[in-house]
């Protein structure tokens, strides 16, 4: 259940560019934290694409003009990721990053990824506290299954 924000400059976000996006990284939640891949599962993964408006970011003090940054922060429940899966995440989240931005930019793209674990009974859905055994029997990880309530 990632809760996934992603920051872009304004100039290059447009709607099929946010579509792109929130379809290929939710993709990847779903295959690296063992979601069922159903829509009602699928739901559960949450994708903001936020647009940093021009001079609002720099790159060593300076606008970037050879390079498009992205960072994206993911913030997961605590104990649904492994180191390898963490690894795996990083990677594949990357990789759909620079997939839905497309070579058509011609320039290079530097992505900043940080992966935050939501301490258990910390994370607020609908009104209620949730801890880890509440995700597992809702989204259903496939490799928690034994933390179920």
């Amino acid at each position: 259940m990632p809760q996934i924000t992603i920051k872009l400059p304004a100039p290059i976000i447009d709607p099929d560019l946010r579509q792109r996006l929130a379809q290929g990284v939710t993709d990847v939640a779903v295959d690296v934290e063992n979601i069922p891949n159903r829509p009602e599962t699928r739901f559960f993964c949450w994708v903001i694409v936020e647009a940093v408006e021009p001079g609002a970011w720099t790159c060593g003090g300076l606008q970037p003009e050879h390079v498009v940054p992205c960072y994206a922060t993911v913030l997961v429940p605590a104990g649904v990721l492994t180191p390898d899966l963490r690894r795996r995440y990083v990677g594949q989240l990357d990789k759909a990053i620079r997939c839905s931005l497309g070579n058509e930019l011609g320039q290079r793209v530097a992505t900043s990824i940080v992966i935050q674990d939501v301490a258990d009974g910390t994370w607020g859905a609908n009104g209620a506290v949730m801890n880890l055994a509440d995700f597992v029997a809702k989204v259903g990880f496939e490799h928690l299954q034994h933390a179920r309530n």
